[in-house]
Formats: C-alpha cells, structure tokens, sequence
C-alpha cells in the first residue's frame, strides 16, 4: 500500500464511533492515519511527531480548545474542522491560519 500523502500523517479526534467505515475506507490512501478518542492522547501523539508533518483533523466537539494547544506547533500543517451543522458560529477559526472548515 503506498502512501499519497508521502511524509505526512493523519490524525483524527473525533469520538463518534460510528465513523468506522470512512476510518476504513482512508486506509486505503493514507497508511498512516492514527485515531483518537480524547484530546489528551491525541496531543501527546501530536506532540511526539516532531519527525511527521501532521494533518489534523477533529470533529466540532473538541475544536477550538484543542486546536489553540495545538496550532502553533511546527509539525500541524493543517487542521480540517468536521462539522454537520452549518449555522454554527466559527469565527473563532480566523485567528488560526492552519484551521480549515
């Protein structure tokens, strides 16, 4: 299996279990892709990539807290924001440029 996101790794935070399928599905084209239930484990994994260029991505239960711990770290590139609903308010987003929504 070949990695298409070559020295990169996904990390996902999300505590929706029933996500199963797409985290089955992703292994198929990122052979790399590490998922968490808890914030706290999910930093100390983000942390200790200091070799890895990280793309994050993390369900609206856990994002702005997580994401302001996280943001500034040099191994996030990028942080995708999973959300089902639209109205809700994330202009607390524009402060972080690495935020995707």
């Amino acid at each position: 299996m070949t990695n298409q996101f070559g020295g990169y790794v996904c990390v996902w935070l999300d505590k929706d279990a029933k996500r199963n399928q797409i985290y089955n599905e992703l292994r198929h084209v990122i052979s790399s892709l590490h998922i968490f239930d808890t914030s706290s484990k999910c930093d100390n994994y983000i942390r200790a990539s200091t070799k890895e260029n990280v793309v994050f991505v993390i369900s609206n239960t856990f994002n702005e807290s997580t994401i302001a711990r996280l943001h500034d770290l040099p191994q996030l590139v990028c942080c995708y924001v999973l959300c089902s609903n639209q109205s809700e308010d994330f202009t607390w987003a524009n402060q972080y440029s690495k935020v995707i929504i």
